[in-house]
């Protein structure tokens, strides 16, 4: 665990709701929810402690105020402060109201954050590979020559370019997910990926 003290945090929420152990039980695994969204959530470009946060306020049945937060994860207010500024620029959470120490909510409709980030980091590392290969095929058939097929499989490269675009449009159908979809819609969108998974396998 990167921040705090699972362990002391527990007793804190124990204390503060109940003393019973079953109170005790269920506080812990609400912590080891926090860590273990925490740890996934790095993967897409943020800190432990933004998932962990996050998560806390997720499964919280009440807004909780940054104090909360704070004494619940064992890390210090400014540091919360600072984490909750973020969560709450990117859409992840919000204030329920306008006062200075109001409490906050999570927001589960994050979908549009991660999308982005699968914009700005996975499409762009696909595009990379996609030109690169590309451009690689393109001066080999411009130099041509017997030579060239005899060192490098060119057929082997229109494949791999082919893979890569199929990648890029199964990611394109994750970015467009329809978050506020009908049924419809879903089944749709299911279809179109179901189709373009069934076509990368061949």
């Amino acid at each position: 665990m990167a921040l705090g003290s699972t362990k002391d945090s527990v007793a804190k929420l124990g204390s503060e709701h109940s003393s019973d152990a079953a109170a005790v039980t269920i506080n812990r695994r609400v912590m080891e929810v926090c860590d273990s969204i925490g740890d996934f959530i790095e993967y897409w470009g943020f800190k432990g402690i933004h998932g962990r946060v996050w998560a806390l306020l997720a499964l919280s049945a009440e807004p909780l105020a940054q104090v909360q937060i704070a004494q619940y994860l064992g890390v210090s207010r400014s540091l919360v402060s600072g984490v909750i500024a973020e969560l709450v620029d990117r859409g992840l959470v919000r204030a329920v109201d306008s006062s200075r120490n109001s409490p906050y909510v999570a927001l589960t409709d994050f979908w549009p954050t991660v999308a982005s980030v699968l914009r700005s980091r996975e499409w762009m590392l696909l595009e990379t590979v996609r030109q690169s290969l590309e451009g690689f095929v393109v001066d080999a058939e411009r130099v041509g020559g017997d030579s060239i097929g005899q060192i490098y499989n060119l057929r082997r490269a229109y494949t791999l370019i082919k893979m890569t675009e199929t990648a890029q449009n199964i990611l394109r159908l994750l970015i467009g997910y329809p978050t506020a979809a009908t049924a419809d819609r879903m089944t749709q969108w299911l279809g179109h990926v179901g189709a373009l998974v069934k076509r990368f396998k061949t």
